[in-house]
């Protein structure tokens, strides 16, 4: 290595903790991807990697290499990197005979998905977490077999760490995501240890105590019991003229014991309220004990020390045990330990009379979390709380820089660009994630981060001295009003489709790039490579890189494009009990038929949650025609929100069809009308034989028509659609009556794929109707584990009779359908 790389490259090469971090991500990640992705289906296909491979790259680094050490750092974090890729798949592979092995799939599913209803007897293994309708914990089960299992049991249930309950629950794998632009959730169930659901928690019965839970339970009850000490102090001696000095005492109680100790220790959830005014302001992170409160509560042990003179070993003997404490009080989250850690090793460091890098503390808490549990690199929390801290000792010195350009110095400034730095690095992440950043979070944090800080010192003095929780009443509203200031501030939140991982990768490759120069010292490197290259190119001028750039550029573009769209693209997508089909003809008209769900999906919002993330990631930014084949909320309820989202060329509506007026209890189906009025779309009425054309796509409509029939069912709207040799009907929920009607009329229903009506019903797709179809495909839109039993046994084994190949949303995720104009293919999301 040159003389002049070796110097630009010194931050690095002096950090060796940094660039052994990044091995132990990057192999993480790999570990995930060899795990989730390239069939690591059992623990034993790690068994021999991870305990061969790594000893093996570190003996042949070590003899080979011991005199290079650049080569021999290399080697070591080769070694890093494969022994994190090995106990990462290991950690999320689930153990051999774990319960969840009751929820996998039967090879040849002939019926509907259902749950498995057991009977389970077990150790609370943490903390329950109360929500606004439920409370949910991990259960170490222990029978009917051993293994653990996320429980979600009836907001109000008592229970506690340690408890042995025996319970009725409904087994079920865990949520994956079914369409394009969802996110996986299922990683915080894994890094809790869990592989599975436990669904309806009833029959509940607490047996006894597990004694090895003991300092877990008494760590609960103290949290509990903060919480109490803060109400009644605040509460004062309850009179009237308290109340009016300090009124909502419980609720600032509240408030305060989630700031400075985390939600863990709530009896009940937060005001869904109060956390979307911090949500909104950019605080979020204020409401649960995170990093800041423990470096707050590090500075202050650090100078109470120095106050008192305290050095050496009675430093550590008062720092490191209070620092353990309050992580064990906050819940101990991924957050916490990282900056206890932080605590511990700055402690000591000063102990050791060394200078303090914050980087490499960085780095060895990164490592330690990640040998501990290699899940944790999935925790929202490790990864906003290292990007804060990232960003406080490197994007922040940057910025104060160029206020110190341009504004001069003050302490001011210093305080602005730490929080634009924490702002900035945790952006990228929130946005992935949440599809959501606040932009008042930079004035927020400003103002409401120090007097948060200062609740901890102030807050921990409380409980020794209750006079002083005057000033904490104060503070906690203070900081409270400051969130609910910021949220209703104009553009406080900026809402978008959560993006594709690229976008946090850009960024932080944005963040380097523009840091670069100021970190390293490239003038050398520059110059030696100058004087190299000057006699072999004399005549070389920097612009003339220009063009080798652009080419790179373009030949990038070109690798990261989209697959190229086929003839016809028919997606089904993953709604759980209900219905939305989009149609992409080669023209590029867009056609949505329904668009709701009931229930699998365990969703508020189908339309905004589901919907509207697919189509972006799929690129769709106009619908042509929007098909409501019937009023059900199933089919529609997800269309109002999508309808404000979207422009939409036309709606067809089969609701309406032949109706005077319409039900007041279709309260989904008004909304979206209400929303198609305001957005100003016209509104059709569909009838047999109307045809919409979209290029060589043919539309035709072939129900419903005069005289409806009597069940709403079977005046649904059912499309043909023809596209070269192959042919799709669309069915809607029509029943017997409704196929027996186009039969009598003698419409055209000879298809390549039907869209199974009804989401496979029994009451549908009849011996009759099939055989005039005659398909070669079937699609299903079914929620997973749904309570109507659909598809139905029955006509499972209809379909498989008559040769045609079925494919269902509840197992395959969303179903890709690609049609030339000579066959059609299925491509299932999972």
């Amino acid at each position: 290595m040159s003389p002049a790389l070796s110097r630009a490259l010194n931050p690095l090469r002096f950090r060796p903790l940094m660039w052994m971090a990044i091995a132990a991500v990057g192999g993480v990640a790999a570990g995930a991807a060899w795990a989730e992705f390239l069939g690591a289906v059992s623990r034993a296909d790690t068994r021999l990697l991870f305990p061969i491979l790594p000893a093996f790259l570190s003996a042949i680094g070590a003899w080979q290499m011991r005199r290079n050490g650049m080569r021999w750092r290399f080697f070591l974090a080769a070694t890093l990197f494969f022994a994190f890729t090995a106990s990462a798949a290991r950690r999320i592979v689930p153990p051999q005979g774990d319960i969840s092995a009751l929820t996998a799939v039967p090879v040849n599913l002939d019926g509907p998905l259902k749950p498995i209803s057991l009977q389970v007897r077990g150790v609370v293994a943490d903390y329950p977490r109360i929500g606004d309708f439920s409370t949910q914990f991990p259960l170490d089960c222990t029978a009917p077999r051993r293994g653990r299992i996320w429980v979600s049991a009836p907001y109000g249930t008592s229970v506690q760490v340690g408890d042995i309950v025996s319970l009725q629950v409904e087994l079920s794998a865990l949520p994956t995501p079914g369409n394009w632009g969802e996110r996986a959730s299922f990683w915080r169930f894994i890094g809790n240890r869990c592989w599975c659901l436990g669904r309806k928690a009833v029959v509940f019965e607490t047996l006894g105590v597990e004694p090895s839970t003991f300092v877990a339970r008494r760590i609960a009850l103290w949290r509990q019991g903060i919480l109490e000490h803060y109400e009644r102090a605040f509460r004062g001696d309850g009179s009237e003229m308290a109340l009016q000095m300090r009124p909502f005492p419980a609720a600032n109680a509240q408030l305060m014991t989630a700031m400075v100790f985390g939600e863990g220790g709530l009896s009940r959830p937060l005001p869904q309220t109060l956390r979307e005014d911090f949500r909104a302001a950019g605080l979020s992170h204020v409401l649960v004990a995170s990093g800041t409160q423990v470096a707050f509560l590090t500075v202050i042990l650090l100078w109470a020390a120095r106050g008192l003179g305290l050095k050496r070993a009675p430093l550590l003997l008062v720092i490191v045990p209070i620092l353990v404490l309050y992580a064990l009080l906050a819940g101990g989250a991924a957050s916490i330990w990282r900056a206890t850690l932080g605590g511990v090793l700055l402690t000591w460091a000063l102990l050791l009379g060394r200078d303090v890098d914050g980087l490499s503390l960085w780095s060895v808490a990164i490592l330690i979390l990640l040998v501990l549990d290699p899940l944790n690199a999935w925790s929202l929390s490790f990864q906003l709380t290292f990007a804060a801290t990232w960003g406080l000792m490197v994007l922040a010195p940057a910025i104060a820089r160029l206020f110190a350009a341009r504004f001069g110095r003050g302490g001011i400034y210093q305080l602005a660009a730490l929080s634009l730095g924490a702002q900035a690095a945790t952006m990228p992440i929130s946005l992935f994630h949440f599809g959501s950043f606040s932009a008042a979070g930079v004035g927020a944090n400003f103002i409401a981060v120090p007097l948060a800080g200062l609740m901890v010192g102030t807050g921990l003095v409380g409980l020794i001295f209750s006079p002083f929780n005057l000033v904490n009443y104060y503070l906690t509203r203070g900081v409270a009003s400051v969130a609910h200031a910021f949220a209703l501030s104009p553009g406080a939140r900026f809402d978008a489709p959560p993006p594709g991982l690229w976008w946090p990768i850009a960024c932080y490759v944005l963040f380097f790039a523009a840091l670069a120069p100021l970190s390293f010292d490239w003038k050398p490197l520059y110059l030696d490579w100058r004087q190299k290259l000057q006699p072999k190119m004399p005549r070389l001028r920097p612009w003339s890189l220009v063009p080798l750039f652009l080419g790179v550029s373009l030949w990038l573009l070109w690798l990261l494009r989209g697959p190229a769209n086929p003839d016809l693209r028919v997606t089904m997508f993953d709604v759980g009990q209900g219905e939305a089909i989009l149609i992409r003809a080669p023209s590029g008209q867009n056609v949505l038929i329904d668009g709701g769900s009931l229930e699998g999906r365990e969703r508020s919002d189908i339309g905004a949650q589901v919907l509207v993330p697919a189509l972006q990631s799929l690129g769709v930014e106009r619908l042509d025609l929007l098909v409501l084949t019937h009023a059900d909320a199933d089919h529609c309820n997800g269309l109002a929100a999508l309808a404000r989202e979207i422009p939409i060329g036309a709606f067809l509506d089969g609701a309406g069809a032949g109706r005077q007026s319409i039900d007041p209890a279709l309260v989904d189906y008004l909304e979206l009308r209400k929303a198609l009025a305001q957005a100003k779309v016209p509104i059709l009425a569909p009838r047999a034989g109307q045809n919409f054309e979209m290029g060589e796509v043919k539309l035709r409509v072939l129900a419903p028509s005069a005289p409806l029939l009597e069940a709403e069912n079977d005046n649904s709207i059912v499309l043909r659609l023809d596209f070269g040799q192959n042919s799709l009907l669309f069915t809607g929920d029509i029943e017997s009556a409704g196929e027996e009607r186009l039969l009598q009329r003698g419409a055209h229903l000879r298809c390549t794929v039907l869209k199974v009506a009804h989401h496979g019903s029994k009451t549908s797709t009849t011996p009759a109707f099939l055989q005039a179809a005659d398909p070669q495909i079937a699609l299903i839109s079914c929620g997973r584990y749904n309570r109507f039993g659909h598809p139905h046994a029955q006509i499972l084994r209809r379909l498989t009779d008559a040769n045609v190949a079925v494919f269902r949303t509840d197992l395959g995720g969303a179903l890709q359908l690609d049609c030339d104009r000579a066959a059609c293919r299925v491509t299932p999301f999972r």
